[in-house]
């Protein structure tokens, strides 16, 4: 288990504790996690990296739970056919774009500055232990920081210290510096999207605010199918939340020219349609904008023959 644990008792509380202690957003210990054997290492390491939701963490852990929950139930109802929903509430788009949001900033904000400072002399200067456990100590550091834990593998010179300190670390500006951005960001987005989903999934029990919404979408529709015809694209009437455009000529070229423009369509032939372009609804000044980027893709493709 660890170097420090010659007594068996000792031993089998000290693995109790680091594994507690990482399941939730706790940070004590009653030892030094550096000292580690290789696999007993691993463990903590794995549970913050997962976001300390195994026991619901401290404030944090249990959106993190319901991110999971919701990526759960999403990926189940494609497999089944059927759409996804969660507590009643139908699991769309926006929805999984916020819980992968939610989910993706956690190892993302571990591996970007992990790799930085392995590569780099603020990580490799810093490490007392260098090869592969002084890596270790290096994303452990930044698993702690993001997941505010505050435990970590104790073999860096990672932090100035007290401010009266006549002997900082040489590298401890950069840790400092980098630790709090990466608390900062991987602490406040995911509690902004979850708050953000919940507010959606809110709104979908709110019947005033489905029509109004509904009459948005149909006004939006319908101006942007005007606006498609006074272009000379014509287009099948609609009562969803997209528009079939029938541009005619190559789906794929009308394609990669509106996303040259910014602007994401799905090619017909997808569907089997080809020549056609299914265009979903947005707001109403973006619906005016990628009519207009239609009629540059037209005029482009007109030039090309």
């Amino acid at each position: 288990m660890s170097w420090q644990s010659a007594d068996g008792v000792y031993a089998i509380n000290l693995a109790l504790f680091v594994v507690i202690t990482t399941d939730a957003s706790c940070g004590a210990i009653n030892a030094m996690h550096d000292s580690l054997m290789p696999i007993a290492g691993m463990i903590p390491l794995l549970n913050i990296q997962l976001g300390e939701v195994i026991f619901g963490g401290v404030g944090a852990g249990l959106y993190g739970i319901l991110m999971f929950a919701v990526l759960a139930v999403f990926i189940a109802g494609l497999m089944v056919g059927r759409t996804p929903e969660y507590l009643g509430r139908k699991i769309g788009g926006r929805e999984m774009k916020l819980a992968m949001i939610g989910l993706l900033i956690h190892p993302i904000m571990i591996l970007w500055p992990t790799g930085i400072f392995a590569a780099t002399s603020w990580g490799q200067k810093a490490e007392f232990n260098p090869g592969p456990h002084g890596f270790s100590e290096v994303m452990y550091e930044f698993s702690s920081a993001s997941a505010n834990n505050g435990s970590g593998f104790e073999g860096l010179g990672d932090t100035w210290g007290l401010n009266d300190n006549p002997n900082p670390a040489p590298t401890s500006q950069a840790w400092d510096l980098a630790t709090v951005i990466v608390i900062c960001i991987s602490r406040f987005i995911p509690i902004i999207a979850p708050i953000a989903l919940a507010a959606g999934m809110a709104c979908l029990a709110d019947p005033p605010a489905i029509e109004e919404r509904r009459v948005e979408v149909a006004a939006a529709r319908d101006a942007f199918a005007a606006a498609l015809t006074e272009i000379g694209i014509s287009n099948w009437p609609s009562h969803a939340n997209f528009v079939l455009a029938n541009p005619g000529g190559d789906d794929h070229l009308w394609y990669e020219g509106l996303l040259r423009r910014g602007f994401l369509v799905r090619p017909g032939s997808e569907y089997g349609l080809r020549g056609h372009l299914r265009i979903t609804i947005g707001p109403s000044e973006l619906m005016a904008s990628v009519a207009s980027a239609m009629a540059d893709v037209a005029g482009e493709l007109e030039r090309a023959g």
